[in-house]
């Protein structure tokens, strides 16, 4: 009932009923498809694995085969992904190790 009253103060003499539901269709219309994306969500990023994506600490690194392999060693090692900021989302990775 609201929004009836709203279109009636503006909208001039000779609309008509019909009118007013084919704004309301229009307007339902639009709100729908530009809602759907406004929510979408982003693409999926996949990084490749090269000395150029990556900051190792404490560790040698070697890439094959898409894989990137750290070298053990004292203390902790890190491999850092560079330039890369993060969001809602999921990041996935794999670590295997060898049995000692």
């Amino acid at each position: 009932m609201g929004f009836d009253r709203i279109l009636n103060r503006f909208r001039p003499a000779y609309f008509y009923a019909k009118d007013i539901k084919i704004m309301r269709m229009l307007l339902m219309f639009v709100f729908v498809f530009t809602a759907g994306s406004l929510f979408a969500r982003p693409s999926a990023c996949t990084v490749p694995l090269s000395a150029e994506n990556f900051t190792e600490f404490n560790r040698k690194v070697s890439y094959e085969k898409g894989e990137a392999h750290l070298n053990g060693g004292q203390d902790y090692g890190l491999l850092w992904l560079n330039g890369s900021r993060f969001g809602n989302g999921t990041l996935e990775f794999e670590v295997k190790d060898t049995a000692v």
